[in-house]
């Protein structure tokens, strides 16, 4: 296949340039990430500013055990996606994007801000597959979340439908920590945020909440207790139940 990978953490992120040497031993990759950190960037795109990019030796940054195609742009993570398929690669298409592997876990309504997870969602609007892929960092080491990755690539694959992406989030790097998998809904993710006043900023960013206990089976409750959590999100945004309960309405013009 020929995968194009990104992410919102930057070219240099640990997650990416592992799960690249992994997936370039049997697959054609090509890396378009940011050249600084992005998280937190949501689904914005730049229109205001012309984009610059670089190529990168992946070879420098990996003591020669990747060598491929990579450019490092200063825009968000959708640019870079969109920027991909829509210019770099134009009629060289993708088979699929992979985002991540992140240095934290998106579920539920984080998803709604994820840099990561909306990198591979635009690709799923530009009419290629998507996967958005995170976990909780340990030391380093990326092997588990790609070797689950990998191991499981053709069954999650197979059965993406079209305006989808696949958000896995991965609990824990290491595998002894983790009970199963899940495939849910995506959740409400709350956490303990507050504003202070500081020197140096106003807004704390607070620990999720334990949803371990939760009465809703979703991905926030499936990573708290221990289970890897697929989900599968619509890229268009709708709520068919309440179209219907406007039907009725006269509305005034």
């Amino acid at each position: 296949m020929k995968i194009l990978l990104t992410n919102d953490d930057g070219y240099k992120a640990q997650g990416l340039l592992q799960l690249a040497i992994e997936l370039a031993k049997h697959h054609e990759v090509h890396i378009v990430a940011p050249d600084s950190e992005r998280s937190g960037a949501g689904h914005s795109v730049t229109f205001w500013r012309a984009l610059n990019y670089k190529e990168i030796d992946t070879k420098t940054l990996t003591d020669g055990k990747l060598d491929v195609p990579c450019y490092a742009l200063d825009g968000t993570p959708c640019d870079c996606t969109k920027f991909a398929i829509e210019h770099l690669y134009l009629g060289a298409p993708f088979d699929l994007i992979v985002s991540g592997i992140n240095t934290c876990l998106n579920v539920g309504t984080d998803a709604i801000y994820s840099g990561t997870f909306n990198a591979a969602q635009e690709g799923t609007i530009l009419g290629v597959k998507g996967v958005s892929l995170s976990t909780v960092d340990t030391d380093g080491d990326y092997s588990f979340p790609i070797r689950f990755f990998i191991e499981n690539m053709d069954d999650i694959l197979s059965r993406i439908r079209p305006m989808v992406t696949i958000n896995v989030n991965i609990p824990s790097s290491k595998e002894e920590e983790i009970k199963g998998v899940r495939v849910v809904k995506g959740g409400h993710r709350t956490y303990n945020d507050h504003y202070v006043k500081k020197d140096d900023g106003f807004y704390t960013k607070g620990a999720p909440y334990d949803q371990s206990n939760s009465p809703y089976d979703d991905d926030c409750k499936a990573v708290d207790s221990g289970y890897i959590a697929i989900t599968p999100i619509r890229a268009i945004p709708r709520d068919e139940d309440l179209l219907d309960d406007y039907i009725d309405v006269e509305w005034a013009l």
